[in-house]
């Protein structure tokens, strides 16, 4: 209950805050946006609070409770909140419908078993949760304040971690861990959903293509298909049951992107309200071309809170304004503004994560084929991934009009700056830019189609075909959705000796074990030395020092050294896992552990030692 009033106070106290820089005559899209901006501000508040004012949660939620129901009192009046209408009933069911849709996707990917004390998670999510669920737990049963990956103790290293922050918060206030990150995350998408549907209607002032926009960007998938009936032929019973996404094509087994595929979103909840956050921007700046000094410093202020919720849309924002700076003349005030105001507001959080994580961006064109790179790959690559929409898009954008193609131009440097530079440390995750450049271009492929349909027979047919052969892909990848398997994890109440760590061992120590993936220790919010080192490397951080540290410390044989070890890194337990107990375990020396180290617990699972 606490944690439902929670959100109601954010979303309230979001709606008055944006009712006092901006106007928004719809109500559905005011309430979208009132909803992300409390999240933003709200969220962030609590974290600022409790790293460095309160040094308690409960305090801070407090602080919130009492803040913003005096904001409440005191903006009620100027700006009370609209009645629904009869009018509006209709709107609200197709609205509730979205968010019911999207709850159920959502779950889809990931659950609880409270009966078992056992995570669900599909198997197609499995790597990214091995960093959610350690990531909120360490919010909401540990104290990460200020935050450090809790399977990485010791060094500040940063990742987009206040959407894992606010499920952490409403685990706190009592809502099961499942229920509070697939409630946001269904909340998140219904609100981007709407806002594609809206901002395509803002640009082109059709609501076919809004619709069409929506559609195709839920059914994307390039030519991915073509993998399944070279399988299987056209089997609907084997498509009906389909469990793999196609990524075969002529430049080999990965030539198709999954980050084209709802995975993606299933995956990287955070990226959802990014992308959500940069619509706002977008319905904004394209509905007022003439902002005041107010609102660009709110805009501007907002912005400038971005990176801790995620970095690369953040990034995102200045590509746009680059590209409004050149082709929209109308707002270039505006962007040029807005990029200043936020830039000094984000400094301190762009100092820590470059401090601590940081990567080169390296010129390296081509994107996944840059190790094959020729003219004929490149455009074999994009030809494979983006399918008919590619032809639809090219179309769209030589039909429409000149403010629209400003638009489309003004995007570009998103689809550009991931081909021909390095952001991260991985290539891969250049795919981000990409997602959110194809949500912006959707739209003028939508166009062509409905172009193409307002035509003779002849032209509706391929409109019709057209509309195929974007579609087929989508629906392949989304029965990958509805039959992936879930693995089961356990939780911290399942064994015996999970229960004795969560009570014995202090939130704060740091503790070394033999775990990886999924290790129950950060899984119940305490800290560990060393948990997966894929995650520390994709982070812009380089473990291999901590990786030799544990391989000496589990399998040398010299007391010393490994004493030496334990005092210098601060390492206060050690806990080794035995019997298949926990995935992907280090071997250990079980010997000179049980002669040298005092042993406050064992039992068939593993041995606990505090040194």
């Amino acid at each position: 209950m606490i944690s439902l009033i929670f959100l109601f106070m954010v979303t309230l106290v979001g709606y008055f805050i944006l009712s006092r820089f901006l106007t928004i005559s719809d109500l559905f899209i005011k309430l979208i946006f009132s909803f992300m901006i409390g999240s933003l501000l709200s969220v962030s508040l609590i974290y600022f609070l409790t790293s460095y004012i309160t040094f308690s949660l409960s305090q801070s939620l407090h602080f919130f409770f009492i803040g913003s129901f005096f904001v409440a009192i005191i903006y009620y009046k100027r700006y009370k909140l609209k009645v629904f209408s009869i009018i509006l009933v209709f709107k609200a069911s197709v609205l509730c419908f979205i968010f019911l849709a999207s709850l159920y996707l959502f779950s889809k990917g990931f659950g609880y078993d409270s009966i078992r004390s056992q995570f669900l998670i599909a198997s197609n999510t499995y790597l990214d949760f091995g960093v959610h669920v350690p990531l909120i737990r360490s919010f909401s049963l540990g104290y990460n304040f200020p935050m450090e990956i809790p399977f990485f103790s010791g060094k500040h290293v940063f990742y987009h971690f206040m959407f894992d922050l606010y499920a952490g918060i409403l685990e706190y206030t009592g809502m099961r861990i499942d229920y509070a990150f697939n409630l946001l995350s269904a909340i998140t998408f219904t609100g981007l959903l709407i806002v594609i549907y809206k901002l395509s209607i803002l640009i082109f002032n059709r609501v076919s293509i809004g619709l069409l926009a929506v559609i195709f960007f839920l059914l994307q998938g390039g030519l991915s298909i073509l993998e399944f009936f070279q399988k299987y032929g056209f089997s609907f019973s084997a498509l009906w049951h389909n469990s793999f996404y196609g990524e075969s094509g002529p430049l080999g087994s990965k030539t198709i992107g999954v980050f084209w595929t709802l995975n993606t979103y299933l995956n990287q909840r955070q990226l959802i309200f990014g992308i959500l956050f940069i619509m706002f921007f977008l319905y904004i700046l394209l509905q007022k071309y003439h902002l005041s000094k107010k609102q660009l410093f709110f805009l501007g202020g907002l912005i400038g809170l971005l990176p801790f919720w995620h970095t690369t849309m953040f990034l995102s924002i200045y590509l746009l304004c680059f590209g409004f700076w050149i082709f929209m003349p109308k707002i270039r005030r505006n962007v040029v503004m807005v990029s200043i105001i936020s830039l000094i507001f984000a400094i301190p959080a762009l100092l820590l994560i470059s401090t601590n994580a940081s990567h080169p961006i390296v010129f390296k064109p081509g994107f996944l084929v840059s190790g094959i790179l020729s003219v004929k790959n490149l455009f074999l690559y994009w030809i494979w991934n983006l399918g008919f929409l590619l032809p639809t898009i090219v179309f769209g954008f030589i039909i429409s009009s000149k403010s629209q193609k400003q638009f489309f131009l003004s995007t570009l440097p998103l689809f550009l700056v991931p081909n021909l530079f390095q952001i991260s440390s991985d290539m891969y995750d250049n795919h981000k830019f990409l997602n959110l450049w194809m949500i912006l271009a959707i739209p003028f492929s939508a166009l062509t189609i409905v172009w193409l349909f307002k035509k003779r027979m002849i032209f509706k047919l391929v409109s019709f075909a057209l509309c195929v052969g974007i579609l087929s892909s989508g629906v392949f990848n989304f029965m990958v959705v509805k039959n992936d398997v879930r693995a089961q994890v356990d939780d911290y109440p399942k064994e015996k000796i999970t229960q004795f760590m969560y009570g014995y061992i202090p939130h704060g120590a740091v503790v070394l074990s033999n775990g990886e993936i999924y290790d129950p220790l950060p899984i119940m919010g305490k800290k560990t030395y060393l948990g997966r080192s894929y995650y520390i490397y994709t982070y812009g951080t380089n473990p291999y020092e901590r990786e030799e540290g544990v391989r000496v410390i589990l399998q040398s044989t010299d007391i010393l050294a490994v004493k030496s070890f334990l005092k210098e890194e601060n390492i206060s337990y050690i806990v080794l896992y035995k019997g298949g107990f926990v995935k992907n375990p280090k071997v250990f020396n079980e010997a000179i552990f049980r002669k040298y180290f005092g042993i406050i617990y064992e039992d068939i699972n593993g041995i606990i030692i505090k040194i």
